[in-house]
């Protein structure tokens, strides 16, 4: 019928989308493409018969890729995980993707909490800001439809060949922002200021999903006595030590501090009672 032939055309189109960013880049599809793919098409017996009979090189090529999907998935479904994917603003889908694996210099942690960050937000309403979707992040290629989040804690399930100090089991938060290995900033410690800008769950697949695999020298352990769901407000809470370490602020101080609730700003002050960094 009517309907399911333009929902045919629909998904073939975001499909060819996908097979054309892959064929930009000269290589071959990954799993985690064929994953993406199985999301958008999701054929209905209706919609294989309407594809069966279709002619044109497109729709000839989607049926292929998709019956190697189908091939694939049976031998692979185990590696597949759960999580929220930005697509595009407004356009959050919670999907089937590849389990990441991480290189030599990589930890894979299983996900215990994860905060949801202003950043998340942005992106939500008014994406793409930092995440790359117009071309790849230098520092790693990621590019596109992306797993958020970035304030979260864990534990260690996987560790790369490279990687020193840490072991399956250990319990972690992650320090998400990404260093340039040549920046000048580095040596100085000042690597929060190395470009381009990055950070997991924006420039890098992050951890809405049961799974991520981050750089060895974002990764802190935590104590036994902290909760993963103190462990996971560890970093917007640096954020703020950071900024009052900076401001020179001491115990017995009176502040001022600005708030904008509803549109409206208001003005008060406050005594510091106490500091702890």
């Amino acid at each position: 019928n009517e309907l399911s032939q333009k929902e045919l055309a629909k998904k073939i189109g975001m499909a060819t989308s996908v097979l054309a960013k892959i064929e930009t880049n000269k290589r071959e599809l990954r799993f985690c493409e064929f994953v993406e793919l199985n999301n958008i098409l999701n054929f209905n017996d209706i919609e294989i018969k309407e594809l069966l009979n279709c002619r044109d090189n497109a729709s000839k090529n989607i049926l292929t890729i998709y019956q190697s999907y189908l091939k694939k998935d049976k031998v692979m479904s185990t590696q597949t995980m759960k999580a929220a994917r930005w697509h595009a603003a407004k356009d959050i889908r919670v999907e089937e993707t590849v389990i990441p694996t991480p290189n030599d210099d990589q930890v894979k942690i299983e996900v215990k909490f994860t905060g949801i960050c202003g950043s998340d937000l942005h992106e939500y309403n008014h994406g793409p800001q930092l995440i790359p979707f117009d071309k790849p992040y230098l520092l790693n290629g990621h590019q596109g439809t992306t797993t958020l989040g970035h304030e979260f804690s864990g534990i260690v399930d996987q560790v790369g060949a490279n990687v020193k100090g840490y072991k399956k089991g250990d319990r972690v938060v992650v320090e998400p922002i990404f260093r340039n290995p040549d920046s000048p900033f580095i040596e100085s410690g000042e690597y929060n200021l190395s470009e381009p800008l990055g950070f997991v769950g924006l420039t890098s697949d992050g951890a809405f999903a049961k799974y991520v695999v981050v750089e060895d020298y974002m990764v802190h352990k935590i104590p036994d006595t902290m909760t993963f769901e103190q462990g996971a407000i560890v970093e917007p809470a640096a954020v703020a030590a950071y900024g009052i370490q900076q401001s020179g602020l001491k115990m017995g101080d009176t502040i001022l501090i600005p708030a904008i609730i509803e549109h409206l700003t208001l003005k008060g002050k406050a005594t510091i009672l106490e500091i702890s960094i």
